[in-house]
């Protein structure tokens, strides 16, 4: 069986193969004939019988249009891949296969990109971001083997190896050689340079974490953050890692990975330890010297860290380090002595703690102290000697809590509660009237919690300076259990709360911000008593009977009972007992009958005195199971109806008439008299609507209910000067209901606890029948006056007998608001248009006020909005909870200030809806001279880039306010709508030699497509000469959302070009989904101008080889000619102080300047010069200089610029502004203007000096001006020039453009 196995797997001998070549997946072609052959042959490695496999499955996946699960088997593959050479010892060279990974990840990305668009991309990135994270791990893997990443940069090792690599990938596929970004090219170019593996790595890492951030995987994101850290770190960039740092340790903390956090924690020491920050370095420090994880030098070595800086003398001899302790030491127990902490005005009191050091070897403390906080009870009441020691527990111990998480650095984020009573007592007869309970220490709990702060920073430790402290001196904690003592002598009576513990050494701090459970002692003062008692023991008392709870014991008291009732007229009693035996089951049906007719006998007889009443619980008549509000949420307006319903279960046996059922109702207003509106009270109650109450569970009810229900409410108490919170607590608002006085005497079944409401407002049934078992009673009522209602006790009389029960609890309130009208106008769109008719929706809510008929909503007009008026306009009428009521017809009448809509017929709390069409007027903003919105004659390309992104995306906004007049209020209600403008627009002159032509972009920034049609450009300035001739071919345009449109007009003229050119420019659009459009649209118009803008001066440049060749050479000096040309006489514009006359002709000056912006030039010699230019047309000067090509290829010619060179007593020159060097052209358009002068400034070489400033060193210096856009023509702009290489150039540089 042995030979068996081993012969079959022969086979995997052909691919066990040493790997040679690890040049990545090949998924461009569907077949890759190449690895085919190999495999024939048996020739190939496993990778490329793996590569070639999948790339069979590729192309059909992709075929069968699930590119998705090709990146999902991608990854399989990769991971597949790498365990099988392991497994099976394939000789791989170090790196190779971080290569294949590297460029297979890449490959299957950009084949997915290529038949996917970037919104399907974008949606499932899930599928994709583990290629993305894989070739990210593997790249960083590279870096590392090849030194990238070190230090000093790679040594002559790493070189070699990352040659080995390269060599490895062999040739570029020729499918991929025209791509500019292809993988092969991306690792070749990452492996050239540190610099370059740096950029790679970094996209590479930043784009593998948004992804995941993006879809919600925050744990994966962090780990990769966790790496980028690591790289940081290396490249000395701490700044940079601590961030991704602090959300790794964030991860480890929350999930609990103990050996990760450990080593995150030492990699944030170090990199807190770079940046200097003091505070938490030690932090960390002491959470690392407690870590048990570490080695014991490990641990020791952070210790010292500590150690170390507490020894050191700082510059600021009281600047603290406030640390929390527990990481430093554990508060095991606290001993008083005397054990229940009490002592006299000068007593000594000891206070004995015992410490647990978490450091690994002895730690000096200069002192170890306790704050104490001394309070005096408010009323100045002194407790005795008898009271505390009556109240305080004896043993004296307190024992604290261990932390129970490995991770304590989130733990003592809030101090415990310190929770008092309270008692507020009336000024006139000091009876109480509030009790509560009050939190002293709010201040502490309503701090500020800062939510950026890192886990282990001490940002939450606060040092209790200024509190009296018990303190004991140079101590040394040991590793373990340490105990010490703390002695005191009372000096002023009252409790001495400690509240916090603090060990320092040096200026380092640990601080236990606050002791819990609490630990207090209290110092009384006594004053001199006397007191006699005889030896003799006291008599006892006589023991209390008491009532068996079985039937049989029952029956005979009761009975007995009866007798004596009747017979000393007690009849309240006698009804109450009875009414306990007829709702006893203990007792037959009969005797139930019969006590329970006793009672209805009762109430039906005629009494002396008609006012009075016999008051009963009613726990043993009838139980309330449960209250139902309609509406569900209890709220409604005033005037509103609302409907109780409550559940009565009789004990009865037999059916009861009763008179009256009622509830008996508490209203209340809130003491700042708010009235809290619909919105508020639907937010802020529960919509079930049900409360149910509990049964009874005591079989002997007649002791229950004998205490009100607790209503308890906040309390807050602010300071009067800044308003700040002082106090805050829970008051009860019906103390005076539970510290009733109960008689001692009386028997337990006797109803003196009951008391009827009588003067309040009640809900009242008449004439309800109560079946035994359950029945439903309906309260109505209708609302009146704005508040909130309680329901207080619930009473069902039958003639004088009253059965009440004294209090609902749970608490089952209502609410009834008052609301004013209110008038809401919002758009439907996200946004309103301007140009195109847009819907507006208005909100009437009508609140307390009834809209009768004739009632109008008058609306300014606006000149630039227009208010659509249609003949069907419909309202819609909608009740409280929005439940349609009606429709109904609206009327609008526009006239030339007012616009009337006339309103429905409404009652009061409700809504009315209804939409209007509004149409504002389109316009752009005027674009002018050099300060217009659109730079003269400058192109968008020409524009900074920085100003182009923020002008892009951005809609020009215009806001109308309309004033409305409603028929409820006086006052008018001002509204603001805004519109966009869904165009961009600009303009800007090109340039052909002396021919000129205008062009106009429309940019749409809206969502909506629009068609445009009617273009036309007017020259408003009325000139005559002056014609614009259309190039555009097409009468109607259709531009899409984000689209751009051009236009483009022809100058010409007749005579001498006009100076300027005021130019409007309009078109009809309308929106392209609406064929037709029930009003006409206005046109969208746009005006601007251009001055000087017709050419005065061509540029042409030429290079010429050497002589005796035929073509430049790098390295070769080649001469350069440069001809100026003067297209025109004497004009208007050139009447300035650079102009001089002589005999024959006018002349003016002119700078020129030969840059090369590309650096593919060397300029030899002289690079700027002045000339004097004649004013003549057709006069041409003529420039030579040498230049140098620095590479080969074909190479564009040099940039020529001119000036106009003014004499120093020019007064209008200015300085010259670099974004108008450069004529605004088709054919010349420099995109790095900005990166040539950093200042107006121009230096150039021989005499020409600077032109920036007027003066240098005190003397008047000549000054440079730009000429305006379009009067220069380059014509030599976009040319190229053949240079070849020199014959003994070992490194060819090529220069591709």
């Amino acid at each position: 069986m042995m030979c068996v196995c081993l012969d079959g797997a022969n086979w995997l001998t052909f691919f066990c193969q040493p790997v040679k070549s690890w040049n990545g997946l090949t998924l461009r072609k569907p077949i890759d004939m190449e690895k085919r052959e190999l495999i024939q042959r048996q020739e190939a490695t496993l990778l490329d019988l793996r590569s070639y496999l999948f790339a069979r499955q590729c192309t059909l996946l992709l075929f069968l249009q699930r590119p998705w699960e090709v990146a999902q088997r991608a990854l399989e593959l990769l991971h597949s891949c790498v365990q099988e050479l392991k497994l099976l010892e394939v000789s791989v060279p170090p790196g190779a296969l971080d290569c294949w990974v590297f460029l297979s990840c890449l490959e299957v990305l950009q084949r997915i990109e290529g038949c996917c668009d970037r919104a399907q991309i974008d949606s499932n990135i899930a599928h994709t971001v583990g290629l993305w994270s894989y070739a990210t791990e593997k790249l960083k893997s590279l870096g590392y083997l090849c030194g990238l990443v070190s230090e000093k940069g790679p040594n002559s090792e790493d070189l070699n190896r990352t040659v080995d690599l390269l060599a490895g990938l062999g040739a570029e596929r020729p499918e991929t050689a025209n791509t500019a970004q292809s993988p092969y090219k991306k690792l070749k170019e990452a492996l050239s340079s540190v610099e370059a593996f740096e950029k790679h790595y970094l996209d590479l890492s930043h784009a593998t974490i948004e992804m995941y951030t993006s879809i919600g995987r925050i744990r994966s994101a962090k780990f990769v953050g966790k790496d980028l850290a690591e790289f940081y770190m290396k490249k000395k960039s701490p700044q940079k890692a601590e961030t991704y740092l602090q959300g790794a340790l964030k991860n480890y903390l929350a999930e609990g990975w103990a050996l990760p956090i450990t080593h995150t924690r030492k990699q944030l020491a170090e990199c807190q330890k770079h940046l200097g920050q003091i505070e938490n370095y030690l932090q960390t420090s002491s959470l690392l010297a407690s870590d048990h994880h570490l080695t014991e030098e490990e641990r020791k070595y952070f210790c010292q860290e500590i150690l170390n800086f507490a020894s050191e003398q700082t510059d600021s001899p009281g600047h603290k380090v406030v640390l929390p302790m527990h990481s430093f030491a554990h508060l095991r127990d606290l001993r008083f002595t005397p054990s229940n902490a009490v002592v006299h005005v000068g007593g000594v009191l000891s206070v004995e703690i015992t410490v647990c050091s978490q450091m690994p070897v002895p730690v000096h403390m200069d002192q170890i102290a306790i704050s104490v906080h001394f309070s005096i009870e408010k009323n100045s009441y002194r407790k005795t000697a008898e009271w505390l020691t009556k109240h305080k527990t004896s043993n004296g111990i307190i024992n604290f809590p261990m932390e129970t998480s490995p991770f304590p650095a989130s733990q003592n984020s809030l101090p415990a509660l310190e929770l008092y009573e309270m008692f507020e007592r009336s000024p006139s007869d000091n009876s109480l009237n509030t009790t509560g309970i009050i939190c002293k220490n709010v201040h502490m709990l309503l701090r500020r919690q800062e939510s950026s702060t890192a886990l282990d920073t001490p940002s939450g430790v606060a040092l209790d300076d200024g509190a009296p402290v018990l303190k004991c001196c140079g101590v040394t904690l040991e590793p373990g259990a340490n105990t010490i003592t703390f002695r005191t002598q009372a000096k002023e009576p009252g409790t001495y709360t400690l509240r916090q513990l603090c060990a320092s050494a040096g200026p380092v701090c640990f601080v236990l911000p606050h002791l819990y459970p609490l630990a207090q002692y209290d110092v009384y003062s006594q004053e001199p008593q006397l007191h006699v008692e005889p030896l003799a023991g006291k008599a006892s008392d006589a023991e209390h009977s008491s009532l068996s709870n079985d039937s049989t014991v029952r029956e005979p008291f009761v009975k007995k009972a009866k007798l004596c009732c009747w017979q000393s007229l007690e009849c309240a009693c006698y009804l109450q007992t009875s009414s306990l035996l007829a709702s006893d089951h203990h007792l037959t049906e009969e005797e139930r009958k019969y006590f329970c007719q006793e009672i209805l006998n009762f109430a039906s007889e005629q009494t002396d005195s008609p006012g009075h009443k016999v008051v009963l619980p009613m726990h043993s008549f009838a139980h309330l199971r449960d209250l139902r509000f309609t509406p569900s949420n209890a709220v409604v307006h005033v005037g509103g109806v609302l409907s109780v319903e409550i559940t009565v279960c009789s004990q009865m046996p037999v059916p009861v008439h009763m008179d009256q059922i009622a509830i008996s109702v508490h209203f209340s207003i809130e003491k700042n008299s708010y009235r809290k509106t619909a919105e508020w009270l639907t937010k802020h109650k529960t919509s079930n609507g049900i409360i149910n109450f509990p049964m009874e569970t005591s079989p002997f009810p007649a002791s229950q209910n004998s205490l009100p229900a607790l209503e308890l409410y906040e309390m807050f108490e602010r300071s009067p000067s800044d308003n700040s919170l002082n106090t805050t607590g829970i008051i009860c608002k019906n103390v005076h209901m539970l510290l009733r006085r109960q008689e001692s005497s009386t028997a337990l079944d006797t109803p003196s606890g009951v008391a009827l409401d009588d003067g309040a407002p009640v809900l009242k049934c008449c004439g309800v029948t109560l079946e035994p078992g359950a029945n439903t009673i309906t309260f109505r009522t209708q609302a009146k006056e704005p508040g909130t209602y309680t329901l207080r006790q619930l009473c069902a009389s039958a003639g004088p007998v009253c059965f009440v029960l004294p209090h609902l609890y749970p608490l089952a309130q209502y609410d009834v608001y008052s609301q004013e009208p209110q008038l809401h106008v919002e758009p439907l769109a996200d946004s309103l248009l301007a140009g195109i008719p847009q819907k507006v929706k208005f909100t009437v809510t009508t609140g307390h006020y009834t809209v009768k008929n004739g009632d109008s909503l008058q609306l300014s007009n606006v000149e630039a909005m227009l208010i659509l008026c249609h003949t069907e306009n419909k309202a819609v009428i909608y009740s409280n909870t929005r439940e349609k009521a009606s429709d109904a017809s609206l009327r609008v009448q526009s006239s030339d200030k007012v616009t009337s809509i006339s309103l429905p017929a409404a009652p009061a709390y409700h809504m009315i809806e209804f939409e209007l069409e509004v149409l504002s007027l389109p316009s752009a903003p005027a674009a002018g001279g050099e300060g217009g919105s659109t730079m003269l004659g400058m192109t968008e390309a020409q524009r900074k880039p920085k100003d182009t992104q923020k002008a892009d995306h951005c809609m020009a906004t215009t806001d109308h306010k309309v004033s409305i007049e409603c028929p409820w209020s006086i006052y008018s209600t001002v509204i603001a709508l805004t519109f966009s403008v869904p165009f961009r627009t600009t303009h800007a002159v090109l340039s052909a030699g002396t021919r000129k032509y205008i062009q106009v972009c429309v940019q749409n920034l809206s969502e909506l497509d629009f068609r445009l049609s009617d273009s036309d450009l007017v020259d408003t300035g009325d000139s005559t000469d002056l014609q614009l001739l259309p190039l555009n071919t097409k009468s109607q345009q259709h531009i899409c959302s984000r689209q751009s449109v051009f236009f483009v007009w022809e100058l010409t003229w007749t005579r001498e070009p006009p100076p300027s050119l005021r130019g409007r420019f309009s078109m009809e659009f309308r929106p392209a989904s609406e064929e037709r459009l029930s009003i006409s649209l206005k046109p969208y118009t746009y005006e601007f101008q251009v001055e000087n803008f017709f050419t005065l001066y061509t540029v042409k440049a030429e290079i010429l080889p050497p002589a005796g060749t035929e073509l430049c050479r790098t390295g070769s000096l080649c001469a350069l000619e440069v001809s100026i040309t003067r297209l025109s006489d004497l004009l208007e514009v050139d009447r300035d102080e650079a102009l001089t006359e002589s005999d024959e002709y006018f002349s003016t000056k002119l700078m020129y300047e030969v840059v090369d912006n590309s650096s593919n030039w060397a300029v030899c010699g002289k690079s700027s010069g002045v000339i004097s230019m004649p004013v003549v047309a057709q006069a041409t000067h003529r420039v030579h200089m040498e230049v140098m090509p620095l590479f080969a290829g074909y190479l564009p010619l040099p940039d020529v610029r001119l000036f106009k060179y003014l004499p120093h007593h020019s007064a209008h020159s200015s300085q010259l502004d670099a974004d108008s060097w450069i004529e605004n052209d088709s054919l010349s358009v420099d995109k790095h203007v900005d990166d040539q002068l950093d200042s107006s400034s121009i230096k150039s070489r021989g005499s020409v000096h600077s032109a920036a400033s007027s003066e240098h060193k005190g003397l008047p210096m000549p000054r440079l001006q730009a000429l305006p856009p379009g009067q220069v023509f380059n014509s030599s702009t976009g040319m190229q020039i053949l240079v070849i290489p020199s014959k003994d150039d070992h490194v060819l540089e090529v220069s591709v453009t």
